[in-house]
């Protein structure tokens, strides 16, 4: 009976451990304009993308226009978005996630709720989560009107000053080895991100070897990507058991893996990119063995394409970039409004990130009025002297007159 008992609980284990499905750690209620950071928790088998995600407003089909991103940092996937600067109650809605639900695959539509509150953020960050094998910035949007003091702890701890509006904090991957997810504090804010540095310290003295030792690659838009390399024994003995680890959502591999090498043997592969999801590829791919691993860290970019409006001729490429004024926390000055503060470019125009007044018109009409009166007083003046003038000319010419006249006389 005891060990029925004892069956059955680890039963009930196993079950409740498969049946884990997908969760966030999406919170229930954020500040107005705050960056929001979500970790997807579960197995996903297909790569997620920014397509699939959706920010409705709840109990509608009305999509918020809010700026978001997915990344996958590592074997995590990650959405940050900046929240409206109103209050709201959103779902968010993520489509079509192919993952594991009690252990076997199916295509899942994700939903979990939360609002916005009526308090708001004093900055925001920009992006939210991160993945890079070089130096990089991250931007602090400040909606205040003076500036405050933040900290960050990456690469060390360092105090550094916000100003109003936009601002960017540098990172260096220099004493980065190897690829790993760190918790960049930036502020208020812990940004994850995947970073990956130099590889040699950590393959020292390690037989099985990557050619090349890296892969930095840029494409066009329409380019087939394959990525060729070969793994190598470089020591003095046979390397048994070699697995090749890649993701397998990005990438097919042509041919199958040899799990044995002999001294001075060398192996080729060929990688092809299944699809492009997005303007850039960071990723790792491990050659294992009982005893050893190496790794190849791959970086592939794409070209952005330069489409112009027929009509403006503007860039489309460069506008998107650009952010809408209340995701900047400020706004567009209507009419006869000046802006007071700093400015910054939006998609909407110049936004007015202090405040928007209206100068006094009776102030300026009044002082227009008093320097139409002081003209009108001065050129009055002036004809009036230009007068007195002739008028003693005439009266001094007067007896010379009736001297000449009386000579004339007989």
């Amino acid at each position: 009976m005891k060990e029925k008992l004892i069956f059955f609980l680890m039963f009930a284990v196993l079950l409740s451990i498969n049946a884990a499905a997908l969760s966030t750690d999406l919170k229930k209620e954020y500040a107005q304009r705050e960056t929001i950071i979500i970790k997807i928790q579960g197995k996903v088998l297909e790569p997620i993308n920014s397509g699939q995600v959706k920010f409705i407003r709840e109990g509608h089909v009305q999509e918020i226009p809010i700026e978001y991103e997915v990344k996958k940092l590592g074997e995590d996937y990650y959405i940050w978005a900046i929240a409206p600067d109103n209050q709201e109650n959103i779902t968010l809605m993520v489509n079509g996630i192919h993952a594991l639900e009690k252990g076997l695959p199916k295509e899942i539509n994700y939903r979990q709720n939360f609002s916005i509150g009526n308090s708001s953020k004093q900055y925001s960050v920009r992006p939210g989560a991160i993945i890079s094998d070089r130096d990089f910035k991250i931007k602090i949007i400040s909606y205040l009107d003076e500036n405050i003091e933040i900290t960050t702890d990456f690469p060390e701890s360092r105090r550094i000053i916000i100003e109003p509006g936009e601002n960017s904090i540098n990172y260096s991957v220099s004493k980065v080895s190897g690829a790993k997810l760190f918790s960049i504090k930036a502020g208020d804010y812990s940004v994850p991100a995947f970073l990956i540095g130099d590889f040699t310290k950590v393959q020292e003295g390690n037989p099985i070897a990557f050619e090349p030792g890296a892969v930095k690659e840029e494409y066009g838009a329409e380019d087939n990507i394959k990525i060729n390399f070969s793994i190598v024994n470089r020591g003095e003995d046979k390397i048994k058991d070699i697995e090749l680890k890649y993701s397998e959502e990005l990438f097919n591999l042509d041919g199958n893996i040899k799990s044995t090498l002999d001294k001075g043997e060398r192996e080729y592969y060929n990688l092809t990119l299944k699809k492009k999801d997005s303007v850039s590829i960071r990723e790792i791919i491990y050659a294992k063995s009982e005893k050893f691993e190496s790794a190849l860290p791959i970086s592939v970019d794409f070209e952005k394409e330069n489409k112009k409006d027929n009509e403006t001729g503007e860039n489309l490429t460069d506008k998107k970039e650009l952010y809408r004024c209340s995701e900047l926390g400020g706004k567009i000055c209507k009419g006869e409004e000046i802006c007071k503060g700093s400015k910054n470019e939006s998609l909407e125009g110049i936004c007015c990130l202090g405040s928007c007044v209206v100068e006094d018109k009776e102030k300026d009409d009044s002082k227009m009025i008093g320097y139409i009166i002081a003209g009108i007083v001065i050129i009055g003046i002036i004809i009036l002297y230009i007068r007195y003038k002739r008028t003693k000319t005439e009266t001094n010419l007067m007896p010379r007159k009736f001297r000449e006249a009386e000579k004339k006389v007989p």
